[in-house]
């Protein structure tokens, strides 16, 4: 016998029941989506300055690393873009990552050039591009941005409901 029991035993009415869950403050909801965003859009520019430097390997002759670069662009703005519910999720990390990409493409001052014009800086680059612009095509948008986090798709409640 729980407590319930017990209350409805002695009085006779059965037990109120509980009070709902009440939703996030529209404060909070703002401010988790935008440091969620703030974290992707370091994720873009630390996949840009990391790539940069390891494009330029090969296997063999074959610019294999700046293919498989491209591949793994394409799952993060692709993960990036469901986890938050929209394309803006997938934009935000595409458009550090090629912001980042082109700086380290120009040649400096000093002379220095990250990304060379090699077959593996253009594969990187131009692949890396299409990879990018393809996730953010193909990223369903059926939620509100940033939903995930706040769990309002675990209750149902709040937010847009596009279908």
């Amino acid at each position: 016998m729980n407590e319930d029991d017990a209350t409805t035993l002695r009085t006779g009415d059965p037990a109120p029941p509980p009070a709902p869950a009440t939703p996030p403050s529209p404060g909070l909801y703002t401010l988790v989506s935008g440091l969620a965003y703030g974290v992707l859009a370091v994720l873009g520019f630390v996949f840009g300055l990391v790539g940069a430097f390891c494009q330029d390997w090969s296997v063999a002759s074959l610019p294999l690393p700046a293919i498989g670069l491209c591949v793994l662009l394409f799952g993060l703005v692709f993960g990036a873009g469901f986890g938050m519910g929209g394309k803006l999720g997938a934009v935000v990390p595409a458009a550090t990552w090629m912001i980042v990409t082109f700086v380290m493409s120009s040649k400096q001052a000093e002379g220095d050039l990250v990304v060379p014009g090699s077959t593996a800086g253009y594969v990187y680059i131009i692949g890396g591009m299409v990879a990018a612009l393809l996730a953010i095509a193909v990223v369903p948008s059926r939620r509100s941005p940033g939903e995930w986090l706040t769990g309002q798709w675990l209750t149902g409640g709040g937010g847009d409901t596009r279908g």
